[in-house]
C-alpha cells in the first residue's frame, strides 16, 4: 500500500518522498490508521522538506489547429530556473506525449506550426528552437538580437515565423534599440525583415490568416520609465510598413490576436486598465469589453468562427467572452496565481490554461464550465508503486492509469513523464548505476492483449529502450542484477 511505501521511504531517510506518499495515502477515501500514522511519522521526522512540489512558473500555452494537442512552457524568468522544458500534451487524455528539452532559460512562449507537426519555443536568453513533434527532437535553433524573446508565431505557410522581445526588461536603462520585432526564414535561419517603431518590449504577436498582416503588442509592465509605448500596431509583412496604430493612455498591451477574417483584433491591457479591447482594422474604430478582470490580461485567444474569445489575467481568472457583445459568458476559477496562458480550441469547446506560480496546467470544458484535467507534476492518477535510486536523489513512480514519472527528490520536481504503458503499473526498478529503469504493468484484456508489458527506460534521456513481452498476468516484481546486465521479473502467471 501507499502507507507501506511511505514507511519504507522513511526508513531509507527519504523524508520528502515519505511525506508525499503519506499525503497520497490519506487522500484515499476513508483512509485507515496505518495511512494516518505513516503521514504523521514522516511529518515529525527532523529535517528539511518540501510538502508541495517545487516547480517553475508556467509561462505559456497554445492549442493545435485541430484542437487535439497542446503545448506549454515553463521557467523562472527572475531567478535560476529549475525547469526550462516545453511539454507536448494530448488534450483528450491530459497526458504528456513529449517533454522537449534544450532551453537553459525561462521559455516565454510556444507555437504550433500550421500543420501541427512542428513547434517553436523562445526563451529569456534570446534562443528560439524549432521542434519535431513526432519524436520530440530539436530541428534547428535561432539566436535573436535581444536577450528576452517574449513571443513567437508561425506564418500561415509554415515557412517563416515572427518573434518579438526586448532587453533590460527590469532595468530603467531601456532604449528603442533594446526592442526587436522580426520575420525569420526557417530554411536559411536568417532574419528577412525588421519592423521598426516600438519603443518598449514586444509582448504579443499575431499573423493574419492570409499571411499579409502582422499585429504586435507593446508594454512596459515593470515600469522601466523613459519613452512610453502602450501600443498595438498593424504591419504589412511584405514591406515592413506600419499600417495602423492603437494606443492606450493608462497602460500597455500584453497580448493580441486577429479575428479569423483579419478585419479585427483583440488585445489585452495591463494592470492599470485591465480590459479586453476590440479594434476594427478597416476603419480604426475601437470598442471596450465589459471590465471583468481586476489585473493585467496576459493572454487572449479567439475561436475559428470569431464568436467567442478567452482571456487569462493576473487576477488568477480565465474568462470566456462573447466577441459580439463584449460581455463575459463564464468565469473559470481555480488557479492560485496569474493565468499567463489561456488558449481556446478552434471549435470553442476546450480551454487550456496555465497558472504561473501555482505550476498547474488545466483543461476546461468551456460549454459546461467543468475542469476536465489538472496537471502539476505530470501524473493524474493515484501512485501505485515507487522505488528510489541508490543515492535516493530520484524516485521512479507508477500510477493506476499507466503513467510513469521520474522525480527529483532533492529539488522536488518532475524530470520526465514516461509514456508507454496503457494499464496500471504494478512494479518498478532502477538499475544500480541509476541509468536505467524498468516498469511492469498488468495485461490489457479489454484491448485483447494477452501479454503484460515490461518497459525498460533510459533515465538520462527519458526514452524507451526495450519492450519485453511474455508474461500473461500482471508483473508484480522487478529487480536488476547487481551489475545491471540482467532484469528479473515475477508475475501471477
Amino acid at each position: 500500500s501507499l502507507a507501506y511505501y511511505s514507511q519504507q521511504a522513511l526508513q531509507e531517510n527519504a523524508v520528502n518522498t515519505a511525506i508525499a506518499l503519506g499525503m497520497e495515502a490519506v487522500a484515499i477515501p476513508s483512509p485507515n490508521a496505518l495511512a494516518e500514522n505513516a503521514l504523521f511519522n514522516a511529518a515529525v521526522t527532523p529535517g528539511t522538506r518540501h510538502v508541495l512540489p517545487e516547480a517553475d512558473v508556467t509561462l505559456a500555452t497554445t492549442i493545435s489547429t485541430d484542437g487535439l494537442y497542446g503545448l506549454s512552457s515553463s521557467g523562472n524568468p527572475f531567478g535560476d530556473p529549475l525547469d526550462t522544458s516545453v511539454k507536448y500534451w494530448d488534450l483528450e487524455t491530459g497526458q504528456v506525449i513529449h517533454t522537449l528539452t534544450g532551453h537553459t532559460a525561462a521559455v516565454w512562449d510556444v507555437a504550433f506550426s500550421p500543420d501541427g507537426t512542428q513547434a517553436l519555443s523562445c526563451d529569456a536568453d534570446g534562443v528560439i528552437i524549432l521542434w519535431n513533434l513526432a519524436d520530440g527532437t530539436e530541428v534547428k535553433r535561432f539566436q535573436a538580437g535581444v536577450k528576452w524573446v517574449l513571443t513567437v508565431t508561425f506564418t500561415p505557410d509554415g515557412k517563416g515565423f515572427v518573434s518579438g522581445g526586448g532587453d533590460n526588461l527590469n532595468n530603467a536603462d531601456f532604449s528603442p534599440d533594446s526592442t526587436e520585432l522580426v520575420l525569420w526564414d526557417i530554411a536559411s535561419g536568417e532574419i528577412v525583415r525588421r519592423f521598426e517603431g516600438h519603443q518598449k518590449p514586444v509582448w504579443g504577436v499575431a499573423v493574419s490568416a492570409d499571411g499579409q498582416s502582422l499585429l504586435s503588442a507593446s508594454a512596459d509592465p515593470f515600469g522601466t520609465g523613459g519613452t512610453v509605448d502602450n501600443s498595438v500596431r498593424m504591419w504589412n509583412i511584405e514591406t515592413g510598413e506600419e499600417q495602423r496604430q492603437f494606443n492606450s493612455d493608462l497602460t500597455g498591451f500584453l497580448s493580441v490576436a486577429f479575428t479569423p477574417d483579419g478585419t479585427g483584433a483583440l488585445a489585452g491591457l495591463g494592470g492599470g486598465d485591465p480590459v479586453v479591447m476590440y479594434y476594427n482594422l478597416t476603419d480604426g474604430t475601437e470598442r471596450r469589453f465589459e471590465q471583468a478582470h481586476t489585473d493585467a490580461i496576459w493572454a487572449v485567444s479567439i475561436t475559428r468562427d470569431g464568436r467567442t474569445a478567452l482571456s487569462g489575467g493576473g487576477d488568477n481568472l480565465m474568462i470566456l467572452w462573447s466577441v459580439e457583445t463584449g460581455k463575459p459568458i463564464r468565469t473559470f476559477i481555480g488557479h492560485g496565481s496569474a493565468v499567463l496562458g489561456a488558449t481556446i480550441s478552434p471549435d470553442g469547446r476546450i480551454g487550456f490554461s496555465a497558472g504561473s506560480f501555482d505550476t498547474t496546467l488545466r483543461i476546461w470544458d468551456l460549454v459546461n464550465g467543468a475542469e476536465i484535467q489538472q496537471n502539476s507534476i505530470g501524473q493524474s492518477a493515484p501512485t501505485t508503486v515507487f522505488t528510489l535510486n541508490q543515492s535516493q536523489t530520484q524516485a521512479l513512480l507508477g500510477t493506476s492509469d499507466g503513467g510513469v514519472v521520474l522525480w527529483d527528490t532533492t529539488e522536488n520536481r518532475l524530470i520526465y513523464s514516461l509514456d508507454g504503458h496503457k494499464t496500471e503499473i504494478r512494479s518498478v526498478a532502477i538499475s544500480p548505476d541509476g541509468k536505467f529503469g524498468a516498469t511492469g504493468a498488468i495485461n490489457d484484456t479489454d484491448a485483447g492483449e494477452e501479454n503484460a508489458d515490461i518497459l525498460v527506460w533510459n533515465l538520462e534521456t527519458g526514452e524507451e529502450v526495450y519492450r519485453l513481452v511474455g508474461h500473461t498476468r500482471e508483473v508484480n516484481a522487478l529487480a536488476f542484477s547487481p551489475d545491471g546486465s540482467r532484469l528479473y521479473s515475477g508475475s501471477n502467471d
